[in-house]
């Protein structure tokens, strides 16, 4: 998962991370549960607000919202929105201005 980044695809599936192992889905799933805690979803999920956090970080660079929420693997703004707000108790945008992080305005 940390070196393919397979979560960048939207459709990456449990189906195809058991399959990118050579196992089953249900051993994956109970594993990825005891582990982690959490789902398949939750956990892939994980991985794409990591990224996120990464990329705002990355200084050399300037994204719009847009172009980051695509790049790691959400299809679009509301989901990715409320998945970020699941986990940080506040929008992408109140994390990115709490941080003092300048991001260019979507088009």
């Amino acid at each position: 998962m940390q070196t393919e980044k397979p979560w960048k695809n939207p459709e990456y599936s449990l189906k195809q991370l058991a399959r990118d192992v050579n196992s089953n889905t249900q051993y994956v799933s109970t594993t990825i549960n005891n582990y982690t805690k959490n789902n398949f979803k939750t956990y892939l999920n994980e991985f794409r607000l990591n990224a996120f956090i990464a990329s705002l970080e990355d200084k050399n660079e300037e994204f719009s919202m847009e172009e980051i929420y695509l790049t790691i693997g959400f299809y679009n703004r509301s989901t990715f929105n409320r998945v970020f707000k699941s986990k940080f108790k506040m929008t992408p945008q109140e994390y990115i201005n709490s941080k003092e992080i300048l991001i260019c305005n979507d088009a």
